[in-house]
Parts: C-alpha cells; structure tokens; sequence
C-alpha cells in the first residue's frame, strides 16, 4: 500500500517560467494526442488534445525530472527509476480532455517501463473552466494553480476531465525504471 496516491507542489514553479515555455512553441507543428484501443486502432474519442514534444534536454525535462526524484523519495515509492522521457506539451481546447486511463505499459525489449508520471500545470485556472487533472479513487483532487508539479505512479488510473471554457497548457513527462517485478 502507498503512503501518497500522488504527491504535488502548489505552484511552485514561477509564472515568468511558465510563460516562457509556453512562449517557445509552435502549436501550428502540434498533432493530435492518439490513443489506441485494445485492436490497435485509433480512438479519437478516448482523448481530444494538441500535443509537442520537447527533449529530455530541455529545462522543463530537467525540472519534472527532479521533482519526480523528490516524490519518489517524500512518498515512500522509492522506485528505481533511471531517466525520463521527453515531455509531451499539450493544449486542451474547449472539448478537450483524455478519458481514464494509466500510463504503465508493459516492459520494453530492454526491461525498462514507465514508472512515475508528472504533470506541470502551465498555465492559470482561471483562463479555463473543466479541466482538472483527476487521480481514480482519490478524495481530494490535485491542486489547479499555474506552476504546480504534480507526481503519481504511472500505473494509476487518472484522467484530464473535458475543458468547457478556453484553453488548458501542461507538459508530462514519464521517468524509465526496471520493470516492475
């Protein structure tokens, strides 16, 4: 049993850092964020989001990498993590949203599997109604404010609840362990 469903900084993260990573991306590049069904065919109504990639050497990589590390440890999880992933930038537009769903899947050809998933909320709630980052079967849900990290294991369930009113900027990123045994 987990001492922390998820672990999470209030904006933490400064609005000048934010808008800066916001500031540097082209969302005319952006492509659709795909999931597939359990026949490997596309489902466009699982998740309706624009999303970007930046590398695992870009500074907000560098700061969901080290938040990760810190949730790992505060929480008690002390995975064995190795690295991250690139970080998926994404825009939920009114309609947006990614239906419940978890981020674990099965080892890859070398052993490795996502372990922690965090999710850095870019921008103010207020530009936004809907929304919300949403953990299955936790009361009390993560808080919304700009600048926020937030950390969970990425084979818990969770969701990205539909957006009503404007728009909705997050970057996640995924850390790379051994595989769950």
């Amino acid at each position: 049993m987990f001492n922390h469903m998820y672990w999470a900084w209030e904006g933490v993260l400064p609005s000048s850092f934010c808008d800066h990573v916001l500031s540097g991306l082209d969302w005319d590049k952006a492509i659709d964020g795909r999931v597939r069904d359990g026949d490997g065919f596309l489902d466009t109504q699982k998740r309706v989001t624009k999303v970007l990639w930046a590398e695992v050497t870009d500074p907000i990589s560098a700061v969901a990498f080290h938040y990760t590390n810190m949730a790992n440890e505060l929480a008690g999880w002390n995975f064995a993590i190795k690295y991250p992933q690139k970080v998926q930038l994404g825009r939920y537009g009114e309609g947006g949203h990614y239906d419940w769903h978890h981020d674990c899947q099965g080892p890859d050809p070398h052993g490795f599997q996502r372990k922690l998933s965090c999710s850095i909320l870019l921008n103010d709630p207020s530009e936004y109604d809907g929304g919300g980052l949403e953990i299955k079967d936790v009361s009390k849900a993560p808080p919304t404010a700009k600048g926020t990290v937030i950390v969970f294991p990425s084979f818990i369930e969770h969701r990205v609840a539909p957006v009503t009113r404007g728009e909705r900027f997050s970057a996640v990123c995924w850390t790379i362990g051994p595989a769950f045994k």
